[in-house]
């Protein structure tokens, strides 16, 4: 039986006070064989945008480790719009045929940066601006995905949610589904995979327990969930996997915003046995 691939992205399982390709011949050595992002894997200093790394260095010494970026970035210009030319090129120095968008303007108010939420044009226009994207990144062999967070779940515009919303104005942008964020937002995200159908290209494999927490943000308090180890908490591992299997995905991702009882270390040794032990993850 084909088996699913583990990977890892950056958020939470890059300890600033080690080596990046230290903390990735660890996780290699564990099992991983995917990594998202590159630009993680170069020491970026995210306040200053400075990389230990360049972008080749990086991507070498990913491969010596027997393992492969997963994706590029996308990231808006202040018009919102995106470089099509710099990410196609991205994307091929990469070798990779995705290039993901992790988040969406309407998730800003979610996450506490916004007094209230966007108006239904302002929230389209982002989808119009990921869709006419897509459809000029296809040209250049490159899916564009979008990376959900709760937001785009609880979030409604004339009585339907955000997301479902993104996936009916377009056509050619694809969805990376953060699992435990679309469980957080009130959705079963198998259901959610089985309804994306080929529009769903990648999954993250995020988990969280039922205690919330309040957060002080800049704008208001906002409820977050207390992330742990996926396996550990109210995400239906097996079930996920074996969808995401049966779609033909080819990675599991896992994602942890914030640690619980375990270090980075730990939780990324104690994430992959989990899903190993499902039996649907090599």
């Amino acid at each position: 039986m084909e088996k699913l691939k583990a990977g890892l992205i950056a958020t939470g399982f890059m300890p600033k006070d080690m080596d990046p390709f230290v903390t990735l011949e660890k996780f290699a050595a564990m099992g991983y064989k995917g990594f998202e992002v590159l630009m993680m894997a170069q020491g970026m200093d995210m306040a200053t945008r400075k990389t230990k790394y360049t972008e080749e260095e990086a991507l070498n010494k990913l491969h010596e480790l027997g393992m492969e970026p997963l994706t590029a970035m996308m990231m808006a210009g202040p018009d919102g719009e995106y470089d099509v030319k710099a990410i196609a090129e991205q994307a091929h120095r990469l070798g990779v045929d995705r290039a993901t968008c992790m988040g969406s303007n309407v998730a800003q108010y979610g996450f506490g940066f916004l007094d209230e939420p966007l108006k239904y044009d302002e929230a389209m226009k982002q989808v119009e601006q990921l869709e006419r994207a897509a459809a000029a990144l296809k040209k250049e062999g490159i899916k564009v995905a979008f990376h959900n967070h709760d937001e785009e779940f609880r979030q409604c515009y004339k009585g339907v949610p955000y997301f479902y919303l993104m996936a009916a104005y377009s056509d050619e942008l694809k969805f990376e589904l953060d699992t435990g964020w679309c469980n957080f937002g009130g959705f079963d995200p198998i259901q959610v995979m089985d309804q994306l159908g080929d529009r769903l290209c990648a999954v993250h494999i995020k988990d969280y327990q039922n205690e919330t927490r309040l957060v002080e943000r800049p704008k208001r308090t906002i409820v977050r969930p207390t992330f742990t180890t996926p396996g550990t908490g109210v995400l239906d591992l097996k079930g996920v996997l074996q969808k995401a299997l049966d779609m033909g995905i080819d990675y599991a991702i896992i994602e942890q915003d914030n640690m619980n009882n375990l270090d980075p270390l730990a939780t990324a040794q104690a994430a992959y046995y989990n899903m190993k032990e499902t039996g649907l993850v090599e």
